[in-house]
């Protein structure tokens, strides 16, 4: 469908990361082993992963630090995990 976006529901994240968690293979030399805890950090998912990871602890870090200010603050976040096009 040119011009729509596929609008992903936590469910769907879930289980992309849940699959991408417990298929972590890699090669170490000339052996496939596969990665017991934690994402890799060749996998398909590890940019969006590491995004989102930033953007959870920073809402909850404005969340306790609004609670001593008297007007928000504006910052920006640059991340060189993303995908150059």
């Amino acid at each position: 469908m040119k011009g729509h976006s596929y609008h992903a529901t936590f469910s769907d994240v879930y289980v992309a990361l849940e699959y991408e968690i417990s298929n972590m293979v890699f090669l170490a030399g000339l052996i496939l082993v596969m990665q017991k805890m934690g994402a890799g950090m060749g996998g398909k998912m590890s940019p969006f992963a590491a995004r989102v990871t930033c953007i959870v602890q920073e809402h909850k870090w404005q969340l306790e630090i609004r609670k001593f200010l008297s007007s928000p603050i504006v910052m920006t976040r640059l991340m060189d995990d993303a995908q150059a096009v």
